[in-house]
């Protein structure tokens, strides 16, 4: 799911865009008048100024619920962009289902660190086996630490 900044920053550049293609010109003067007289339909909702030159917008609102990986998200205002209808009110926390969401990867980094921790500890276990050996006596203490 994109960010608010992601989505934010893909609107500027919209705008910026439409503003170059109607001014017809790159002078920032034409591109500044021609933002402000735009008035575009984009994927965040109607997007137009005020004489003020204060913006006027309509935003879009999500939802979130439960579903598959492709509608966790929902658009449910305004009408021209909805993707579902606005659930009201949420269903409680004892009511919703949740989905598992683990990935292999993480599956495979959860193996990774059992099996270090049964390293070390089959490692400590040795060198406490082995604590009478010479080779053991001989060593010193700081190096047996660094190996565990």
């Amino acid at each position: 799911t994109p960010t608010t900044i992601a989505l934010l920053s893909s609107l500027s550049s919209l705008l910026l865009q439409l503003a170059i293609l109607e001014s017809n010109s790159i002078n920032s003067e034409d591109v500044y008048n021609q933002l402000f007289k735009g008035n575009w339909d984009t994927f965040y909702g109607r997007f137009e100024w005020a004489s003020d030159r204060s913006q006027l917008h309509s935003s879009i609102f999500v939802q979130y619920w439960n579903g598959t990986s492709n509608d966790l998200l929902n658009i449910v205002s305004p009408p021209q962009t909805q993707t579902s209808n606005l659930i009201f009110p949420m269903p409680t926390y004892d009511e919703r289902v949740y989905l598992d969401r683990t990935v292999p990867a993480e599956w495979l980094v959860v193996a990774v660190y059992i099996a270090f921790c049964c390293a070390t500890l089959i490692m400590l276990g040795l060198v406490i086996a082995n604590r009478s050996t010479h080779s053991m006596k001989s060593t010193p203490i700081s190096f047996l630490l660094i190996i565990i």
